[in-house]
């Protein structure tokens, strides 16, 4: 049983609908609070490529990255780090990233649950105290960042403390490419998972916001050249322009 949500025209009778179980969630939220409340665990996660899954003895198995978690949030409080691959949430197998947000999201604020991690091969447990979502401090990809991996297929983050150790620098300095899609400009221009971005037209890259600050301001059509960090060696890179 369930709401309808939409019917397909001519789709001889095929309909879609949100299932009873979530609906009478959200009527109980509403009744009670005046809103809908989701759980939050303040981690950033990304989808593990086979290359990635490989590098860090994970192939095979199923489950969301973190990149990187929220200072202060619960999944820190708890002990998670960026580089932990999340198996488990609450009792349920993580098939992927696009499962982890919609499991957390139906758990009640305040809810101490576990969560069940692989890190550098050893399987961990944590206990973990839900907080509840708010959606005007969660943080937001910029339009300049959405339209930069549009374009090229590059999608980068910051470059946190736990994510230097593992990328074996001291320096936190730029930014680090977390995918590069299949088949795009950033692919065949020889960018990789894990370079370090530390220039862009031979400005000094210090963080996310200069990256994106940097290249919001170029003008013109010239070809954009990057200096790329990959391992123990520097390579420059170049991209055509971003219209």
């Amino acid at each position: 049983m369930g709401i309808n949500t939409a019917i397909v025209q001519g789709g001889q009778g095929i309909g879609f609908a949100t299932p009873i179980g979530l609906a009478k969630s959200i009527l109980d939220q509403l009744r009670d609070k005046g809103k809908v409340v989701r759980g939050h665990l303040g981690v950033f996660i990304q989808p593990i490529t086979p290359e990635l899954a490989e590098n860090l003895g994970l192939k095979g198995k199923k489950g969301a990255l973190v990149t990187d978690v929220k200072k202060d949030g619960p999944a820190e409080k708890a002990g998670i780090r960026s580089g932990d691959f999340i198996t488990m949430f609450d009792g349920k197998k993580v098939q992927d990233e696009n499962d982890l947000p919609g499991l957390v999201a139906a758990v009640k604020p305040g809810t101490r649950t576990t969560v069940n991690a692989i890190r550098e091969g050893k399987e961990l447990t944590f206990n973990v105290t839900i907080s509840e979502l708010d959606g005007d401090k969660e943080p937001k990809r910029s339009g300049m960042e959405s339209e930069v991996s549009r374009q090229t297929g590059l999608t980068v983050q910051e470059i946190t403390p736990e994510l230097a150790r593992r990328l074996n620098t001291n320096d936190t300095k730029g930014v680090v490419i977390i995918d590069v899609a299949a088949g795009s400009p950033a692919e065949r221009a020889g960018f990789r998972e894990r370079d370090i971005i530390r220039q862009v037209n031979v400005q000094p890259i210090a963080d996310m916001a200069e990256f994106t600050k940097t290249l919001g301001a170029l003008k013109g059509n010239r070809p954009i050249r990057f200096l790329v960090e990959r391992g123990d060696i520097r390579i420059i890179l170049a991209l055509p322009s971003i219209k």
